[in-house]
């Protein structure tokens, strides 16, 4: 049964493959992959969510924490930064939307933008620190090299989505 379905999944990804590589318009194969792939990613960020808490508990084995308070951090951080992403993308639409009306406003939303992408790491950063009460030495270089590792992580679970996509 797992040999025929892998053989299935294969069968389709070379199938999309050659739908993508091969002669004519590809905006709708592309569009169509790039949907499956923003619909297996929170399948991916929900993989990612106890990964995450693993690293952390890694990083701070000898602060004698349980998992399940790495993992309270790790969904808070998940969390607001899924709201960060929010209230960019919706500060994103509503500048497109205002910009033929009120086109002076560009200035003020960019800004507003560019505030929430920098309130969004800093906010991390204190968290980190307020929850594992550490230096901040310490907590700049742990919080850089987790999020060097996430960072990985999060590269491996998109491309693992894009894969899982070519198979649909």
């Amino acid at each position: 049964f797992l040999n025929q379905r892998l053989n299935r999944a294969v069968g389709r990804m070379h199938d999309n493959l050659g739908a993508i590589s091969g002669p004519g318009d590809h905006s709708a194969v592309k569009e169509r992959l790039l949907g499956q792939v923003f619909a297996a990613l929170p399948g991916a960020m929900f993989f990612l969510l106890p990964v995450f808490a693993l690293l952390l508990k890694a990083f701070y084995l000898f602060k004698r924490r349980l998992y399940v308070e790495h993992l309270i951090v790790a969904l808070h951080s998940h969390a607001f930064l899924f709201l960060s992403l929010l209230l960019g993308t919706l500060i994103h639409l509503l500048g497109a939307a205002l910009k033929p009306h009120a086109p002076w406003l560009a200035g003020p939303l960019k800004l507003l933008t560019a505030a929430l992408w920098l309130w969004a790491p800093t906010y991390l950063l204190i968290m980190q620190k307020s929850v594992y009460r550490q230096g901040w030495l310490m907590t700049v270089l742990k919080y850089l090299f987790v999020g060097w590792c996430y960072c990985w992580l999060l590269v491996f679970a998109i491309a693992g989505a894009g894969l899982l996509s070519l198979t649909e």
